[in-house]
Order: structure tokens, then sequence, then C-alpha cells
């Protein structure tokens, strides 16, 4: 209890938060085969797409498989659930709070179950990686260490957290309309009785589909042709077609390795003369696991395309939205709700230039990867299609058909 003491204290955590209380229930109970192979499994699942699970939806799953004579994963680590309560008034697990396995994605694919010693480390919601890296871990044995978070592990470990592919909205038609038109064609992942859990594709209109990595050209600048815009011969939608991280820094600073695959999502900013069409709502791109997102090597890693992303985006009407656009990308991470504002650079219908300041309200923690304009007139078709950047991110938009 000293050494925790003094690892929660220099970490900045409160020795009474619930999620301590679970990570070191649970590194306790990997002692035993069973429930390691419980954990395990449930993590190769992938729910959400990522090696994780949620404690609240599987609490009452038996550990030994449908048997009625099996626990409960809560009994497993707590006993009874009712004397666990009883005892335990204070702890009220956030529904989001996950068990994730971590590591070298290569060795995430590779590992087939979990070792008698595997570590439990704990990442509180109120911890300030970048400014405290230092976080609390437990093992099988009874010991507690401490880690720094910068350094990767070399064997697969096991992560307590908040799950980030998730969504908490308030229950009812109204919140939901609020918040997101896309949630009223949607059903929740799951329910806790006063709020619904919807995953981020669903929330933000993403994509649930494509994001294939692979080869392929990587494109040009055109500017497109003198007899009229690629998009002035094909009235389908623009789609969002491959995307990369324009370097390996960058994608680790909006993403650590903690927390697995990247949420990126963009937010489109018009030259629409209407409120609800200058900005509109963002759409997050489908979640495939992170090594796709990278190319490494023996020594090595360098950013990856990810094609055939086919998110569709909008049809772009000049006359609706102006002749240039600007997009921004963000990586998702749960938060409270901010306003951040940015300068807009875009083009009405006329072709006259505007620039200005427009606000947008994100999550505290997100990762701003920057945003660039788009022209209509830009190639979006065939091996010329244009290659943008914003300096932290790279992508391309093409029409088909």
């Amino acid at each position: 209890m000293k050494e925790l003491e003094r690892i929660a204290k220099k970490s900045q955590i409160d020795l009474n938060e619930p999620g301590l209380t679970f990570a070191s229930a649970l590194a306790a109970g990997l002692k035993d085969e069973t429930l390691r192979s419980f954990v395990f499994d449930k993590t190769q699942e992938q729910f959400d797409g990522d090696f994780n699970f949620l404690y609240y939806t599987e609490k009452s799953t038996p550990v030994g498989g449908p048997n009625y004579k099996s626990v409960t994963f809560e009994e497993a680590l707590f006993g009874d659930p009712n004397r666990f309560k009883i005892s335990n008034t204070a702890l009220d697990f956030d529904p989001l709070m996950q068990v994730a396995l971590r590591g070298e994605e290569e060795d995430l694919f590779a590992i087939q179950s979990l070792g008698t010693d595997v570590p439990v480390f704990y990442i509180s919601p109120d911890q300030d990686l970048d400014q405290n890296p230092i976080v609390p871990v437990f093992y099988p044995d009874g010991n507690v260490g401490e880690w720094d978070i910068n350094q990767v592990p070399e064997d697969p470990v096991l992560i307590v957290g908040l799950n980030e592919r998730l969504i908490k909205v308030e229950r009812g038609a109204n919140q939901r309309i609020a918040l997101s038109t896309c949630l009223d064609a949607s059903d929740p992942y799951f329910s806790d009785g006063m709020n619904d859990y919807y995953f981020i594709d669903d929330y933000m209109c993403g994509g649930t589909s494509g994001g294939g990595s692979g080869t392929g050209g990587s494109g040009g600048s055109g500017t497109g042709g003198s007899t009229g815009c690629d998009r002035d011969q094909n009235n389908n939608p623009d789609f969002l077609d491959r995307a990369k991280f324009e370097s390996m820094n960058w994608m680790r600073e909006a993403e650590g390795w903690l927390d697995g695959a990247p949420e990126v999502y963009y937010i489109l900013f018009t030259g629409s003369s209407q409120a609800n069409l200058a900005q509109l709502p963002p759409k997050a791109l489908p979640v495939v696991d992170r090594s796709k997102w990278k190319d490494c090597g023996v020594f090595t890693c360098n950013p990856e395309w990810l094609f055939n992303i086919n998110l569709e985006m909008f049809n772009w009407d000049p006359q609706l939205y102006g002749r240039a656009v600007t997009i921004r990308f963000f990586e998702y991470d749960p938060g409270d709700s901010e306003t951040r504002s940015f300068s807009i650079t875009v083009k009405d219908a006329a072709g006259n230039n505007q620039t200005f300041t427009s606000s947008t309200t994100v999550s505290n923690n997100d990762f701003d990867l920057f945003g660039t304009p788009m022209e209509y007139c830009d190639d979006v078709t065939g091996s010329d299609l244009k290659i943008y950047t914003t300096g932290r991110f790279n992508f391309a938009v093409k029409i088909n058909g």
C-alpha cells in the first residue's frame, strides 16, 4: 500500500478512484488460468475494432463459458456482487471502463494467450499524460510498480482505461437529434438506464466499411483541365479515398500506443451563405487496426497510406457550397466539450475569396491535425488525383464512376 500511495502521488491519482481498485483486482485475478483465458478471448472479439472489451457489458458473463455453475466476471474479481456493493458503496465504475490489450502491434497479432505474469496498467481519466507520463502498474504476484508511457513495453500488457470508440448520449429522442442527426437512424451499442452509448462512426455520420491498406499510386497535384473541372463532368458525390499521417511523430502525438488505433474525423467548412451548410457535421473515418497506418521494417516505421476508405463526404454543388472549402482533421479523445476557433478560407459561388474565423465544438482532448483548403476544380479522378496535406495529415478525395 505504501508503494501504491507513492506512485499514486507521483502520478497525481486519487487512491479512491474506482478504476484503480478494478485494475488491482484484475491483476490479482489473472493468477487464475480460467480468468486469464476469459480476458484474452474477450479482447480478441474486438467489439469496436480494437483489442478491448467493456467491463459493464461483460461483468455478468460466466468466465468459464455458458455453464450455469460458472462464476461471472464480476464474481471472479470481487466475490459475491451483493456483498461487494455493500462493502464498497463509494465505487462507481464508469460504463466506458475497458480492459485493452496493448503493445507493439505485431506482437498483439501474434499472441495466442496471456502469460501468467502479464501486468495491468491503469490510466486515470483525470491524468494529463503529456505532463505526467508515469502510470501505476499492477502485477499478478501482488507487486506494484510504475511505467513511463513514452516507452512501448516489449511484451503485451493489459490496460484499464476509458473506451474511445463509444460516445455517451443522454437518453431521449430530443437529445439524440440535438447532438447529431445521424443518431436517430442508429441503435446504441448498449444503455445503462440513464444514457445510451453509440459508436463514434454513428455519432459522426462516418463510414463503417473500407479502410484497407495496400499499394497504389501516390497521386499528383493537378489543377484541373481547360475543358472543365472533373466535378463538372461527373455529378456523383465526393469520397474520401485515402489518408495517412505526415510522419510517425504526428501519429504518435495524435494517438499513442496506449490507445490503439487512431479515431480520425473531419469537419468541412464551406462557402455557403446558409448557416446550416456553412459547417457540415463531422464525419469519422472507418476504424482500422493501428498497424495499417504504418509500414515497419526491421529498425524503423514509416506512415502508410490507408487506401479505399470510401467515405462519402458531400455532393459538391458550387452554387450551394461555393468554389473552395476548408477541411480540418482531428483525432478524437474523450473529454469535456470545448469551443475552438480557426481561421477558415473559402470561396463563394462567384469565386470570391473569404477568410474568417469559425468556431466549432470538439472534445477538449481532441488532437488537432490541422486543415487545408480544397478547390472545386482540383483533380478528383484518374492518375493525377490531387494529394492534400495539412502539414500533419495527408489525404485524397475522388469521385467514383
